[in-house]
């Protein structure tokens, strides 16, 4: 009978440490991902908001939208995006000039984000 004296193979302890390592790896990461995930998401929203901002502009000044909030759907020529990702967006116009004072984007997942159109500043929400 041959013995082999060449013994190749992990223990338990050099299992458990890789996974106490991974699991350490993993409490650090996670949460930096998910930040940067909701930063991206903010900044997408921005985006919208100043795509609508514009099309709505354009939109009150050939169509004479008056001082009525209205919504993306009711300029869909204007947008070549349908935002139907969020739950409402809603356009406050301050009158014949054409100037749009708000753009409000709300999501349920990732709460409002409402864009000044008189300062230019954003209100969004917490990343």
């Amino acid at each position: 009978m041959k013995i082999f004296k060449n013994k190749k193979g992990v223990t338990i302890a050099e299992m458990m440490a890789v996974v106490v390592i991974m699991g350490i790896i993993a409490a650090i990461a996670i949460p930096t991902v998910t930040g940067m995930i909701n930063k991206t998401k903010i900044k997408a929203m921005e985006g919208d908001a100043v795509a609508v901002y514009n099309a709505a502009q354009t939109y009150c000044i050939q169509e004479d939208c008056g001082t009525t909030n209205f919504a993306v759907a009711d300029m869909p020529d204007y947008l070549n995006k349908d935002f139907t990702e969020y739950t409402s967006v809603t356009i406050t116009p301050q009158g014949s000039s054409g100037k749009i004072t708000k753009v409000v984007i709300v999501t349920t997942a990732d709460g409002t984000l409402t864009y000044d159109g008189v300062d230019h500043t954003w209100v969004a929400p917490s990343a």
